[in-house]
């Protein structure tokens, strides 16, 4: 059996009107899964002097 290969997120999203982030390590599914519940990946753009921005 293969392992497979799980990438860090960082993802976002509103619940009961508070900003919550979560920086964990998914699979393709798992990020599929989440996104698909509503969360959104949010990057650290380094171009633009290490302000976010939303790449979903």
């Amino acid at each position: 059996m293969s392992r497979k290969n799980k990438r860090w997120y960082l993802l976002f999203r509103i619940e009961n009107e508070q900003k919550v982030t979560v920086y964990e390590p998914l699979t393709f599914h798992e990020l599929n899964k989440k996104l698909r519940a509503g969360w959104r990946v949010i990057s650290l753009d380094h171009a633009e002097g290490g302000k976010y921005r939303d790449i979903s």
